[in-house]
C-alpha cells in the first residue's frame, strides 16, 4: 500500500497520512509507532473500505487538515480538526474526483483541482470559502473537443493570494 500524502501537525500532535488506495486517513504517532485513529472518507458503515485520499493540507494555522477525498462518499473535501482529531465538516462534491489542495495566504479559501469521475460527464475546479464551508466558485476545466481527458494535478496561490496556478497536462493555467 502506497502513501498519498501526509501532514505533520504543530508540535507533539500526530502525523496525518492519506493510506494509499483503501485505508483512508490515519493519525499516527510516529514517536510510539502507532495508530491513534483512522478516519473513513467513504461509508461509515463499511469499515472494509475507508475510501481514498490523493492530497492533504494543513490549515495556516495548523489547527485543521484538509483532505482531497477522490473515492469516498461522497467524493469532496473531508476538514480533520487536528485538537480534537475528528471529522468536523464534509462538503460533497458528487461529480468530481478531488484530486490536490492549496489553502490561500490568509487562510480563507480552499482551491480544489478535480478529475472527471465519469467520461462525458466534465468535473470542475472549487474554490471553497472555508469560514462559510461553501463553494465560491467552479472554475471550468476546459479541453478540446477531441480530448477526453484532461489531467489536473498540481495546484499553488500566488504568495500575493490574487492568482492560482493549476498545473494541467503539460501546461500551467
Amino acid at each position: 500500500t502506497n502513501i498519498n500524502a501526509i501532514v505533520p501537525a504543530p508540535g507533539d500532535d500526530p502525523l496525518y497520512v492519506a493510506y494509499g488506495e483503501f485505508g483512508g486517513v490515519w493519525a499516527v504517532d510516529p514517536i510510539r509507532d502507532s495508530v491513534l485513529a483512522r478516519f473513513n472518507l467513504a461509508d461509515p458503515r463499511d469499515t472494509s473500505y475507508l475510501g481514498q485520499a490523493l492530497d492533504m493540507v494543513p490549515s495556516i494555522d495548523g489547527s485543521k487538515v484538509y483532505v482531497a477525498v477522490t473515492r469516498g462518499s461522497p467524493p469532496g473535501v473531508v476538514e480533520i480538526d487536528v485538537p480534537a482529531n475528528r471529522v468536523t465538516r464534509r462538503p460533497g462534491l458528487p461529480q468530481s474526483a478531488p484530486i490536490s489542495l492549496a489553502v490561500s495566504p490568509d487562510g480563507r479559501h480552499l482551491f480544489v483541482t478535480t478529475q472527471d469521475r465519469q467520461i462525458g460527464i466534465p468535473s470542475t475546479n472549487v474554490l471553497i470559502d472555508l469560514a462559510a464551508w461553501q463553494p465560491l466558485e467552479f472554475l471550468p476545466r476546459p479541453r478540446p473537443p477531441t480530448q477526453t481527458i484532461r489531467y489536473d494535478r498540481g495546484v499553488v496561490f500566488h504568495p500575493d493570494g490574487r492568482l492560482i496556478f493549476v498545473t494541467h497536462d503539460k501546461n500551467v493555467d
